[in-house]
């Protein structure tokens, strides 16, 4: 064989190899998702023999150098969890705690639910108004929240694959966020005459929540023409109202109530920069957002 063929050959084994070895690092190798598939069947038998659960998928995290198991049951939609297995199958971990006891599964499906009835209302071409952000929440456990004036719904509580009226939940615990840009003045007159829209058109199209965080604010386009042209640290117009009761949406006294709550939501945030200033912020324990919670508790849309 001549040298020359050799030298290609050579080179084109170097190629060959040099490519299954990025995809191997990206997608996993073939023998090592079979031995995974093995280990995880195996140890579905051991822990899970009680229920009709079966490999759907396996894919690998090159982040995390492992494999994942994704889990389901054909006759549970709140069953479905990941195995984590490293190349050689051994098992790293498994979400079914989480996932399936520890109910975030039929969170997930409650909240996703609720997001697509708000998010389906905000983008139709009935709503009067440009959105920037526009979304539904139903809103779980307080004592991961930051605001101590709303209702939270206990996690725990929930039944697996149980058909909840995600509408009655949300006269509760349903929590709306809504950013709309304009090009009028940023005033308290116009919030509380958008807002009052706003609520209208919520209740026509027969969507309940408890409270809504409202802000106005100029154009994106028109801040950023702004931060240009003054080429120094320039803060983008806004009235925002946090938490802002859906009882409290009505014409009379609307003015007050808005002006009220933008004061409020202003003491709120100038609270929480003071106290992060002063000590190491720590979420877990949150005591500085509790404190500065209780700002809000005094006043968010709430009638005297």
């Amino acid at each position: 064989m001549k040298k020359g063929t050799i030298v290609i050959l050579c080179l084109f084994a170097f190629i060959v190899v040099v490519a299954l070895w990025m995809v191997f690092s990206f997608f996993g190798n073939p023998i090592s998702k079979l031995l995974v598939r093995g280990k995880v069947n195996s140890y579905i038998e051991t822990n899970y023999s009680n229920t009709d659960v079966k490999v759907d998928d396996i894919t690998y995290d090159f982040k995390m150098g492992n494999y994942c198991a994704k889990i389901v049951s054909p006759t549970s939609k709140d069953t479905h969890f990941t195995i984590y297995a490293s190349g050689t199958g051994g098992i790293v971990s498994d979400s079914y705690p989480e996932d399936v006891e520890g109910r975030y599964n039929t969170q997930r499906r409650i909240c996703d639910e609720y997001f697509k009835i708000v998010k389906d209302a905000f983008d139709s071409k009935d709503f009067p108004y440009e959105v920037e952000i526009g979304y539904g929440e139903i809103l779980f456990d307080k004592e991961f929240n930051a605001y101590g004036n709303l209702n939270y719904l206990d996690r725990t509580s929930l039944e697996l694959d149980k058909d909840y009226n995600v509408k009655e939940l949300a006269k509760e615990y349903g929590s709306i966020v809504l950013y709309i840009p304009t090009d009028k003045e940023i005033t308290d007159e116009n919030v509380a005459n958008i807002l009052l829209d706003v609520g209208n058109y919520l209740t026509e199209k027969d969507i309940p929540y408890y409270s809504i965080t409202f802000t106005l604010e100029e154009p994106m386009e028109q801040f950023k023409k702004k931060a240009e042209t003054t080429k120094g640290d320039v803060e983008r117009d806004s009235i925002q109202l946090l938490n802002f009761k859906f009882k409290n949406i009505y014409e009379s006294g609307m003015l007050e109530r808005v002006i009220k709550s933008r004061n409020s939501t202003a003491n709120y945030y100038e609270h929480l920069k003071d106290s992060k200033k002063q000590t190491k912020y720590d979420l877990e324990k949150d005591e500085d957002m509790n404190s500065s919670a209780s700002i809000l508790e005094n006043y968010a849309g709430e009638e005297e």
